[in-house]
This record gives structure tokens, C-alpha cells and sequence, in this order.
């Protein structure tokens, strides 16, 4: 393990999710999403029934990267988070 994600790697990427809001955060949904075709997510989406006010959860995805993947190659992701009326990306 050289600490790269590298072509034919399976990886598990952990997002810290804190609510840093004034009032607890009720059935919270979390997407990891990509536009790259070298990248699987096995599941993509995470729902959290509820987020006190200053908790903090880690929000881990599986991601499978294509053997095909250029080397070096930059793949965005993008984490959105909802609760309620609100979200944030």
C-alpha cells in the first residue's frame, strides 16, 4: 500500500459528517457521487436517522477503481448531504 488510489483497487473513502447546526438533524441522507467512468461506488447513498447537534458520524463508501483507469488520472467526487429542507455540498 503506497497510499494512492491506483487502476484494479478497491478502496473504502471515510467522510467525518458533523452537524454543526443549532437543532438535531433528523433522518440525514448522505451521496457520494462521481462523472467518472473508472469509478463504482457499491453504495452510494447512507442514511443516518438522526444527528444531534455537534455529533459526529463517519459516512464510509466502497469504490471500486476500473483496471482500466489511466494512471494519475484526477477523479472528482462529490459528498451531499440532506436533512429535511436542508442540504449541503
Amino acid at each position: 500500500n503506497n497510499g494512492r488510489i491506483e487502476p484494479g483497487e478497491n478502496v473504502t473513502l471515510i467522510f467525518p459528517v458533523t452537524n454543526q447546526g443549532q437543532s438535531d438533524a433528523p433522518n440525514t441522507f448522505v451521496h457520494l457521487l462521481t462523472s467518472s467512468p473508472f469509478l463504482s461506488i457499491s453504495n452510494p447513498e447512507l442514511n443516518f436517522e438522526s444527528l444531534e447537534v455537534g455529533q459526529t458520524v463517519d459516512a464510509s463508501f466502497d469504490v471500486q477503481v476500473s483496471s482500466s483507469a489511466p494512471a494519475g488520472i484526477l477523479a472528482q467526487l462529490s459528498l451531499d448531504l440532506n436533512s429535511g429542507f436542508y442540504q449541503v455540498q
